[in-house]
């Protein structure tokens, strides 16, 4: 199955893992 998202902005979910693994949290991120 392929998940084709063009409205959740792959930019954004790739931001969050590569925050992730700095460890910042979602909500710094937002701020």
């Amino acid at each position: 199955m392929h998940f084709n998202v063009d409205g959740n902005k792959p930019t954004q979910r790739l931001l969050a893992a590569i925050a992730y693994k700095n460890g910042v949290t979602q909500t710094e991120l937002a701020e």
